[in-house]
């Protein structure tokens, strides 16, 4: 069987290379996914200023889930004062350091110097110094990198915004093995930061056994802290980096499960081109003796030789794709840097598993039904069209794309956040019952077509309809992965920017006060310059911040967490306005919050009802609402007083005085800019631009599998194109009906992408903006629909060309 496996192969080239290209890119899109995956599982960040330390307490920055990925904390929880009195009495322990960072920007030519931390001295863990350790309110020591840039030394002073306020630092000391950074006392340095430590070092004494002190810090801390030891002391050190590599796992499992769907339809696509070319090979094997076993071990041993002479390909395409995937996400932000790539040979087996389970079950799917046909059926079915498939397929084709036509309504029976999920869902629910319901749905587009074709389009398109729908199982897969590529972009292209956009709009509308100051050097508006603002005559001032709640719940008995964005709104709230549909913004303070109308129904929610949380820092809070209002986009879930914020405001609005008037004002807080755009709609979101990308390179690697698969089918129409040269008609005749039937299902491809595209883009404009016009870029409409048509053109003209040439 194995000669004659080989001896087919060799004469079904075309169709093979089809396959060989789908498992070839398929390989380096899923293992660069895996390799994604393991980082964000095994990387872990070094520790960086206390790498000397033997052991690191801090709090948890994590929240556990029992068999589920854990959920980063969007703030760093504080260590208690009564903690670091418990350490620091454990036996064993030699020295603890409480360590604070404190965001500062040193102030030099009327110029606020961003992106620089402050601590306390202790912290600096030094004993070079020319000069001397700060031991005041007014001293200030800097590292001497620091030092240089800033162009201080020992004598000079400076001012710095850092803890809500502007203050004169006298510079004491240049400290020259520090960490960079600026070194206040530790009494100020807890002073500016409102908290006692962000973490503990501890040295073991001389002789002390380090699991054995962690175990005795742990015992002695309770059981609130995390302490660790060696690797794992930098995710206490920085949490950040351990929260990026969590919400790395997050985006590779996502993304994981569209790759691998497109992928699986491709590779199942261009088995089943392959298997209908050597049919009659098929047919005749059964004819000589051959059971329908063999039959499907035959094919299946074809597709599972052509995968292993791609994977080896795909598999280091994706290891290097993996790195430069890696890097990128660093630069956007959303992976630490120090989080390294974690290699190992785990992401390559696990796409030799997928694909060769992929292969080897879409071979033998491809080749059941020709397997089990009587003999004579087999052969008869060879130089025709299969039979139509059973009413249930195409009835079950039918039901999911209504199914997905009526969850597209979900922005509109649900508006905000909660009903933008079920636009993309839906929109992936639909292709596949296209892709069931397309032998059907393209016969009776055939027959509408020959039906009313215009008596001037001549014999050549009346040939072309009719053989569309004679042979169209052999059509209907390229309509439908042609259909994907159209519907893909324009619907994720279409998510990404409607709910930007509506965000803008609600703020917009919702902070419309004269006057808006942001601070994105100071890493938000600080105190003294809200005071400055609110303290000129006839002034109202709101201030404006983002932050994350987490809402706590059971799942099949297991522990669960549902992060939600929320705004912190304090100041005089009368000048924001979330459209509250019940309740009294005015009301929100200290616990009482007010929750946007989706939360609202989700959670079964009304004025007066208490609900348990958990703040950014995973502190935990019962709230009662006050108020729902209507503008989840702009405001998120839920509006918070600034007690239960993290950070300064990242947005102050004011009214009472014109822009003008508060850049004098604000002349004292440099840093400041007036008429910022407001809120979190100034940011972009950089998991939108990992989307785009990554659908732009699965609709990449769908245009390649269907035009690998047209020109397979195109490859194999020798015998019917022989048949119609002997009835008579020229090379020229031919070829302009391989020119027709490509633009005709090209054009209907482009037709229903459109089709399926068009509900969902609806209801997305009514649910976001109030609208059934979502903006977005509708540039992308024509070229995908121009793209999709050169597709199917030179898909099948070329390929057609050359058979007619021989």
């Amino acid at each position: 069987m194995r000669a004659i496996a080989f001896t087919m192969a060799r004469k079904r080239v075309a169709s093979l290379i089809a396959v060989f290209v789908a498992v070839l890119f398929g390989a380096v899109a899923v293992t660069t996914c895996a390799v994604l995956g393991e980082t964000g599982i095994r990387g872990t960040a070094p520790p960086g200023r206390f790498a000397d330390a033997d052991v690191l307490v801090g709090a948890p920055a994590e929240l556990e889930q029992v068999e589920d990925i854990d959920i980063p904390l969007a703030a760093r929880a504080p260590v208690d004062a009564s903690v670091i009195a418990a350490v620091a009495a454990v036996p064993g322990v030699e020295r603890v350091i409480a360590d604070l960072s404190v965001p500062a920007a040193p102030v030099t030519g009327g110029q606020a110097v961003p992106g620089l931390t402050g601590h306390g001295w202790s912290s600096a863990m030094t004993g070079e110094i020319t000069g001397r350790a700060p031991t005041g309110p007014g001293e200030l020591a800097l590292d001497a990198a620091t030092a240089a840039r800033l162009g201080l030394a020992p004598g000079a002073t400076t001012d710095v915004i850092a803890g809500g306020k502007r203050a004169s630092y006298t510079v004491t000391g240049v400290a020259a093995g520090a960490p960079e950074g600026l070194y206040w006392d530790d009494a100020t340095a807890a002073a500016l930061a409102g908290r006692a430590a962000d973490l503990l070092a501890v040295w073991a004494a001389p002789g002390a056994d380090t699991g054995d002190l962690a175990e005795a810090i742990a015992a002695a801390a309770g059981p609130g802290p995390v302490v660790a030891t060696g690797d794992d002391r930098g995710e206490v050190e920085n949490p950040a980096a351990a929260g990026s590599a969590g919400e790395l796992i997050a985006m590779a499992g996502a993304l994981s499960g569209t790759i691998l769907m497109v992928v699986g339809f491709m590779v199942a696509a261009a088995l089943s081109v392959h298997v209908a070319g050597q049919a009659p090979e098929l047919a005749l094997m059964r004819a000589v003796g051959a059971t329908p076993r063999q039959a499907r071990r035959l094919v299946a041993a074809q597709g599972t030789v052509t995968a292993l002479l791609a994977l080896p390909f795909g598999i280091a395409g994706g290891y290097a794709l993996a790195g430069v995937a890696r890097d990128w996400f660093v630069s956007l932000g959303m992976l630490s840097p120090e989080i390294a790539t974690a290699w190992s040979p785990l992401p390559a087996l696990i796409a030799i598993v997928l694909f060769l389970l992929t292969v080897g079950l879409s071979a033998r799917a491809a080749a059941f039904g020709v397997s089990r046909l009587p003999v004579t059926s087999a052969l008869a079915q060879t130089n025709t069209e299969p039979r139509p498939e059973g009413p249930v397929r195409s009835a079950i084709g039918f039901g999911l794309v209504g199914l997905a036509l009526v969850m597209t309504a979900a922005p509109v029976a649900m508006p905000g956040i909660a009903g933008l999920a079920a636009v993309g869902g839906a929109s992936l629910m639909s292709v596949i019952g296209l892709a069931l319901a397309g032998p059907a749905l393209m016969r009776k587009g055939a027959v509408l077509i020959a039906r009313f074709l215009p008596r001037r389009a001549g014999v050549t398109s009346w040939l072309a309809a009719h053989n569309i729908g004679a042979y169209a199982a052999r059509t209907a897969g390229a309509v439908t992965g042609l259909a994907l590529a159209v519907t893909l972009a324009v619907t994720n292209a279409f998510l990404q920017t409607t709910p930007d956009e509506a965000a803008r709009a609600e703020l917009a509308a919702g902070l419309s006060a004269p006057v808006s100051v942001t601070a994105p050097a100071l890493r938000g508006v600080p105190a003294y310059a809200v005071d400055a603002l609110a303290a000129e005559p006839g002034a109202r001032v709101a201030t404006f911040g983002s932050t994350t709640v987490y809402e706590p719940s059971e799942q099949d008995g297991k522990q669960r967490y549902e992060d939600h964005p929320a705004t912190v709104l304090g100041g005089d709230v009368a000048l924001a306005d979330p459209e509250v549909t019940d309740g009294d913004l005015a009301a929100v303070k200290d616990t009482s919050v007010a929750v946007s109308a989706s939360f609202a129904l989700w959670g079964g929610l009304s004025t007066g009802d208490e609900v348990g949380l958990l703040l950014a820092d995973g502190r935990p809070v019962t709230v009662t609402v006050v108020a729902v209002y209507a503008r989840e986009f702009g405001f998120g879930s839920m509006i918070l007083a600034p007690g239960l914020g993290s950070g300064p405001p990242s947005t102050v609005i004011a009214e009472g005085l014109d822009a003008a008037r508060a850049r004098e004002v604000l002349s004292i807080a440099p840093g400041t800019l007036v008429g910022g755009e407001v809120g979190a709609a100034a940011a972009e979101r950089p998991d939108k631009w990992v989307n785009l990308v990554v659908i732009g390179g699965l609709l990449g690697y769908v245009l390649l599998g269907v035009v690998n698969g047209l020109v397979a089918a195109t490859a194999r129409r020798r015998p019917e194109f022989d048949a119609l040269r002997h009835s008579g008609a020229t090379p020229r005749q031919l070829m302009a009906v391989a020119r027709a039937e490509a633009l005709f299902f090209g054009a209907g491809a482009a037709a229903v992408g459109l089709a399926l595209s068009l509900p969902p883009l609806l209801f997305l404009g009514v649910g976001a903006l109030g609208s059934p016009l979502p903006v977005g870029p509708y540039w992308l409409i024509p070229v995908m629909c121009g793209v999709v048509l050169a597709a199917a053109y030179f898909a099948t003209v070329v390929p057609a060309r050359r058979l007619l040439a021989r």
